[in-house]
């Protein structure tokens, strides 16, 4: 969703079972933009080891079919099984914020456990890696 010039919003689980989700808020690039809305339906295989693009202002991943935003910004989720490892090479002046969403990982030697966040910067070579089965949300930013 971008509220773009201005929004009337509201957000409720019309579902029988709990939901829990993450609200992230990305400033975008330029102001006064119309405001919209999209949604897609990502693979959700356990085990599948990779970083998926969901959202970006980026080309690269919006040809791989994210969602757009307007941002020099990309959202990735993940699927682990215990002991899988995906790697992520973070551009010199970007900075990564991941989430353990699920589960716990070993982000190049720190422990994340269930819920964790962690900002990361200065780091071209990052492993991921499963201590548990887990999920991964991560937000590569300028």
């Amino acid at each position: 969703m971008s509220a773009g010039t201005g929004i009337i919003h509201s957000e409720f689980n019309l579902e029988d079972v709990d939901t829990t989700l993450f609200q992230i808020w990305i400033h975008p690039r330029e102001t006064r933009l119309a405001p919209r809305w999209d949604q897609r339906r990502f693979p959700h295989e356990e085990g599948n080891a990779v970083l998926v693009p969901l959202a970006s202002g980026r080309k690269k991943d919006l040809d791989a079919g994210a969602l757009l935003i307007h941002q020099d910004a990309t959202l990735f989720g993940a699927t682990l099984t215990k002991g899988q490892e995906v790697t992520h090479e973070l551009e010199p002046g970007r900075r990564l914020y991941l989430v353990a969403s699920r589960g716990s990982l070993d982000v190049t030697g720190v422990t994340l456990n269930n819920r964790d966040g962690a900002t990361i910067t200065d780091e071209p070579n990052l492993r991921i890696t499963a201590t548990d089965d887990a999920e991964v949300v991560a937000l590569d930013l300028p």
